[in-house]
This record gives C-alpha cells, sequence and structure tokens, in this order.
C-alpha cells in the first residue's frame, strides 16, 4: 500500500475512532477492544495470557 493510501485510510479510521469515543462517553456505554495478530503485545513484551 502506498504511504499515500495508508494515510488517507488511517486519518478516516482515526476519525471514526474519535465518533465512536465521543458516543462512548455521551451514552455512557462500555465495549471492548480485542487486538489480533503478531505484534499486537508490542516489540519486547508478551500478553499476559501466552506468558503463563
Amino acid at each position: 500500500m502506498k504511504r499515500k493510501d495508508y494515510e488517507r485510510r488511517l486519518e478516516r479510521l482515526q476519525l471514526e475512532l474519535n465518533d465512536l469515543a465521543h458516543w462512548l462517553r455521551h451514552t455512557g456505554r462500555r465495549v471492548a477492544v480485542l487486538f489480533e495478530g503478531r505484534a499486537t503485545a508490542g516489540r519486547s513484551s508478551r500478553c499476559a495470557a501466552g506468558a503463563n
């Protein structure tokens, strides 16, 4: 993906996430976010479930 396309897509997603955060604050609702993939735990850390 070209950088310009990536940045355009990222901006749209950030706006959508901001709208969701605003809606959550306004309604008092909650949401759970799950991250999936190899790099989700960070560079040098491990997920708690995988540490045991």
